[in-house]
This record gives C-alpha cells, structure tokens and sequence, in this order.
C-alpha cells in the first residue's frame, strides 16, 4: 500500500473536482490515505514534516499556492527527503499548478498509484539567517508589496478573497515607491530604481501573470523577470501582453537566466514573497536547489 498524507486548506471549500480526486483516493485499493486540516497558517508545514519523517510516501497539498509553498518548506525540513509531492489544486489562483497541466482526478488517481514523478527545482531564498523554499516564484518589489498589504487586510479588517487582492494591489499604486537596487547574478548586474524583480521555478503568478513565459522546472537554473524603473502606469499598460505570455519590449525591463542572484537595497522595507506568501524584508538571495524534489504529475 502507497502512504498518502492528504494536507486541505480548511479556509477554501473543495471544489467538485477536488471532492472527486479525494473520493476516487479513498476508494484506490493501492492507497492508504491520511487527511489531516489546516486550522492556522504555518500548519501545513508542520503536518508535513511530521508526514515525512513518519515515512508516507507522498504528500498531497490540497489548496492553493501558499498551501503548497508551506508543503514543500516542511517536506525539505527533512534531512532525508524520500517522499513525494503531489497537488490537488484548490486555491484562488493556483499559479504553479499551470505548469503541470489542467487537473483530471482519474488522471491524478492513477498518477498516485503508479507514482508517476518527474524531479523539479526549488528556488532557495536566504534573508540573513532567515530561508525559506519557492516552489513556483519568489519577487521582491511591487509584488512583495502588495502580499504585505494583503496580509494587513486579511488580519485588521478581515477582507479575504479575490477582492482583497484586487484592492491591495490598488493601495500599492499609490502607496509604493520604486526602492534603488544592486542586483547581481551570473551574467547580470544592475544598480538604480527597481519595480519588481521575480525569481521564476514556474512561468505564472499574481492570478494568471505570466511572468516568464519560458519557465522550465527542472532546467538546473531559475528564470529572473526584471523590470526596472519603469512607471506603474507602464506596467499596467503591459499587463495584457504579460497575461498571453508574451515579453515585454521595454530598455528597463530584463529577462535573463541564472543559479544565483543577489539584491542589496537602500530601504528597509523591500518585502520578499515566496509563492504568493510573505518571507521576510531585507536583502535576499537567491539560488537554484537542482533536482530536489519528486512530482507527481
């Protein structure tokens, strides 16, 4: 029998397709299946340290991609990381999910009894002493600005869901200012105002943003989206050809691939987020970890 620790995002209410994938499970004769709820945040991370180091042999993340960033974070607390990762997609946006494929509960059924896996990266991001995983894409700049703010409302005035996004990304516009950057990477370097920078694993995020559209998740490096100092009118003027995927043609904005990128900032409150969750504030790095963990897709 294959271990299967089921970890569901209590907040968000199972979608059919979710209910369908956990009731076909359920019913496998190749399953042994453990469900276990979130009931606050960093507590999917916790279940699946404690799944990991009890020896399942998969853990599903049912939820969206801040479940499955607090999944991976506790799947690689690990020392010996055995176990695989499977999603059953269940948030708002769930941006990484993109790059596997629409999700077909027989299809995903199967996928777990043969276990089916292909090894991915992770994009390791260190904060002084402070690390944390991306699974999918880390940014630091106007997309860390606008999950600090999300988290506020979320917390004092309790706004949740797609509108709560939509307005913290409408405060950011007039209450983000552009911080001055020195970034360096393996063939890159850059120093003046910044926007936003994104760290890419996966291509998609900010609900359906295709940030870099050539994202390949086990290439051995992570790609970077850079867009310097260009106004925020600009970039929402470009917003439709970054939901298509298609590059922006701009002297301020930068695509480039590298395995380690550092950013140092003149201001303090430069928020680093972690696929669509808050990490830290301050002067991050990052780097690719190759080949460290096992999908089920």
């Amino acid at each position: 029998m294959i271990r299967v620790q089921f970890i569901v995002n209590s907040k968000c209410k199972l979608s059919n397709k979710a209910l369908l994938a956990i009731d076909l499970c359920r019913k496998s004769e190749y399953l042994n299946c453990f469900f276990s709820k979130t009931t606050e945040p960093k507590d999917a991370t916790k279940i699946a340290h404690s799944a990991v180091t009890s020896g399942v042999d998969v853990v599903v993340a049912v939820g969206g991609d801040g479940t499955c960033n607090e999944v991976v974070n506790g799947m690689m607390m690990s020392d010996v990381l055995l176990a695989k990762l499977a999603i059953i997609p269940n948030g708002t946006g769930n941006d990484f999910h993109r790059m596997i494929g629409p999700f077909l509960p027989e299809m995903f059924v199967k996928n777990l009894e043969e276990r089916n896996t292909k090894m991915i990266d992770l994009i390791h991001v260190m904060i002084n002493k402070q690390k944390q995983y991306a699974l999918n894409i880390a940014g630091a700049g106007f997309d860390g600005f606008v999950v600090s703010l999300l988290n506020k409302q979320r917390s004092r005035l309790k706004i949740g869901g797609k509108f709560s996004y939509a307005l913290a990304i409408l405060r950011s516009f007039f209450l983000f200012k552009k911080p001055i950057l020195s970034v360096k990477a393996d063939n890159f370097e850059y120093e003046g105002k910044g926007l936003l920078i994104a760290s890419c694993n996966g291509s998609t995020f900010g609900h359906g943003l295709v940030i870099y559209p050539e994202a390949i998740l086990d290439s051995g490096s992570f790609g970077v989206t850079f867009i310097g100092d260009v106004t925020l009118f600009d970039y929402v003027r470009y917003l439709k050809r970054i939901k298509r995927g298609i590059k922006i043609d701009h002297p301020q904005v930068y695509y480039f691939e590298t395995q380690k990128m550092s950013i140092k900032t003149n201001v303090s409150n430069l928020f680093i987020e972690c696929d669509g969750e808050l990490f830290s504030s301050g002067n991050p790095t990052f780097q690719i970890t190759p080949s460290v963990i096992q999908l089920i897709s």
